[in-house]
């Protein structure tokens, strides 16, 4: 009896090898694919059988949900909602508009069926142009390859945008060329992050085993070496109000090491740069830096980073609200490396129903919030805009020992001062403050000019007036009053126009 039970597993097995030749979607392992500009993945979460049937399903994600009027975040992947896989090797899939898309895994080289249906009764006839042996990421299998020709009612051939597309089908693998299906043939929509289309997409990786590229992970962001050097550019631009800050900073990694259980990368860097702050009423204030830190990084399998393309991340902000961060994935412009993006501002209450877009200048933390992930590059990337200012923060430079990318800062970090200072196109006066550190009271004096209309503007660290003296004379006594200990700027006008800017400090 038990050789008997033995011999029918085996032939179960061996049946179940055989409905699994050139089925399109898989289970087991995560299957990344690309246009050469954005990343998508299919990882099926559950098969569920339907009668003689299984139904595929890949992980859901976040789409625009008319029903509702709302986004939701139990919408269909690229691939469709399910894949059904029929014993007879029909491989059905459906589009946004819940149509059927069928594709005959088991008919041979020639045969051909058709596989969609317009509502117009125009259809779309597959056939399987050829089978012959592929190479593709490393890997070597027999191949399928369908193309697609659209046609009329009546049968007559019609110009359409699927005709110049095809898959392509690998025994043993699925599908290695592919379409995006939830939008098959001609549907496009503006997406949530990015304008979508019923484009093709390349297999570039298998998870298990791991064969050609594998997704960007936290482990992979924050794989620096010790010699790299990335360049940085931080911009904040406050738009009521003209204010604007930029930083320009270099960084050299000095040093690495892994904590304990191995959940954090620690960094010894050195950095150096400066910043260009405008402040409305006072002009541009150069500040420079140079410094060595410590920096550390999560690469747990917790890290968001770890999430696949096009999923969902849910934070219970408080009871009954809830906060959502999608991941979509690509490269980072001409660099060549890889890019996670994760997207913030999605909100919804009780019971997940309705998730919207919240941009609210009653409540300006919230708006348009992007967080940038770069292979090699590690997290201090990040892009937000709302309705009031907008900050960014971006590499601009990268080199290893075997790559380099972008273009570097050409400053000296030795070359840099050590200390604050206010560049502009004034006239050359010469005026000194006395004492300066001061504690009660200074002494301003124009060398070089005695008599004149003069005005000096003290502004705090903030940008803010906090004194305005007018005189005539080449001196002026700075009384400190309710001043408190700090670094001030100021701006000397003449005739309303700015002569000369400096520094006061008072302690």
């Amino acid at each position: 009896m038990k050789r008997m039970i033995l011999c029918l597993s085996g032939i179960f097995s061996a049946l179940l090898v055989i409905t699994q030749d050139y089925q399109c979607v898989r289970d087991g392992a995560e299957y990344y694919y690309t246009d050469s500009v954005i990343f998508h993945a299919i990882r099926i979460d559950s098969v569920v059988p339907e009668g003689d049937d299984q139904a595929f399903y890949n992980y859901s994600t976040m789409i625009y949900d008319q029903s509702i009027n709302c986004f939701s975040r139990f919408g269909s992947s690229w691939i469709g909602k399910k894949v059904l896989v029929k014993p007879d090797g029909k491989n059905v899939f459906r589009n946004t508009a819940d149509s059927e898309i069928i594709i005959e895994t088991q008919k041979a080289a020639g045969e051909h069926w058709t596989c969609y249906y317009f509502p117009d009764s125009n259809f779309i006839e597959a056939t399987v142009a050829e089978i012959q042996e592929m190479e593709f990421i490393t890997l070597s299998d027999s191949v399928k390859k369908i193309t697609f020709q659209a046609f009329s009612s009546n049968g007559t051939p019609i110009t359409h945008p699927i005709n110049s597309m095809y898959l392509l089908l690998s025994k043993g693998y699925g599908l290695i060329r592919t379409i995006n299906f939830r939008l098959f043939p001609d549907f496009s929509f503006n997406g949530i992050f990015y304008p979508e289309s019923c484009s093709e997409f390349t297999l570039y990786g298998i998870s298990e085993p791991p064969v050609g590229r594998q997704d960007l992970t936290a482990d992979k962001v924050y794989d620096f070496k010790t010699g790299d050097e990335i360049h940085t550019h931080y911009n904040y631009t406050s738009s009521p109000y003209d204010y604007y800050k930029n930083i320009y900073c270099k960084n050299y990694i000095l040093d690495k090491e892994f904590s304990l259980n191995n959940d954090s990368v620690i960094y010894l860097k050195y950095k150096c740069g400066y910043s260009v702050e405008h402040i409305p009423e006072v002009g541009n204030i150069y500040s420079y830096f140079k410094d060595t830190v410590c920096e550390s990084y999560f690469i747990g399998q917790d890290s968001i980073i770890n999430i696949l393309p096009d999923a969902v991340i849910v934070n219970e902000l408080q009871p009954d609200i809830w906060e959502y961060s999608c991941i979509t994935s690509g490269f980072y412009t001409t660099s060549g490396k890889q890019i996670k993006i994760e997207w913030r501002g999605f909100f919804s209450v009780f019971p997940h129903e309705c998730i919207e877009v919240i941009e609210s200048k009653d409540n300006k933390d919230l708006g348009n919030d992007r967080k940038f992930f770069i292979e090699n590059l590690g997290y201090y990337y990040d892009w937000f805009q709302a309705w009031d200012h907008g900050e960014s923060n971006y590499p601009v430079y990268f080199k290893n020992f075997n790559d380099e990318w972008g273009t570097p800062y050409t400053f000296i970090c030795d070359s840099l001062p050590t200390d604050i200072i206010h560049y502009d196109s004034l006239s050359n006066f010469k005026v000194s403050i006395f004492p300066n550190p001061m504690h009660s009271s200074a002494m301003l004096t124009i060398l070089d000019k005695r008599e004149g209309n003069y005005q000096l503007n003290l502004y705090n660290y903030m940008g803010m007036l906090v004194k305005e003296l007018r005189f005539h004379s080449n001196e002026l006594i700075i009384k400190r009053e309710n001043l408190n200990n700090g670094i001030y700027f100021y701006i000397l006008n003449e005739n309303m126009k700015p002569i000369q800017t400096g520094k006061l400090i008072v302690n």
